[in-house]
């Protein structure tokens, strides 16, 4: 039987994104949590270059985090430091200039 999928829509650093959140994923009292940039399309992402990152955790530690966009824009905040973010965002922004 298909779980209920909940989505929220949020924003980061001008990047449109979406989280889909599924309670009970596989596991009772666990989560699946994936995130997609929606808009520029194939915009990388920290966690992703390639603007899909998938989360499997506890849903009490979803709760704790604040729910789910908390729980990712923490994360993002935190990766997006690394210099390689910096570099795949340069080469994602190269290949716009040329057409991809």
């Amino acid at each position: 039987m298909p779980r209920p999928r909940e989505s929220f829509p949020f924003t980061w650093r001008d990047l449109a994104c979406r989280i889909d959140h599924v309670r009970d994923h596989k596991i009772d009292g666990w989560s699946r949590l994936v995130l997609r940039v929606v808009s520029p399309r194939g915009a990388p992402l920290p966690v992703a270059e390639n603007g899909y990152h998938v989360v499997e955790l506890q849903e009490d530690d979803v709760v704790a985090a604040g729910g789910p966009v908390a729980y990712f824009t923490a994360m993002l905040d935190r990766e997006a430091v690394h210099p390689r973010y910096a570099q795949a965002l340069f080469k994602w922004r190269q290949a716009d200039l040329f057409g991809r």
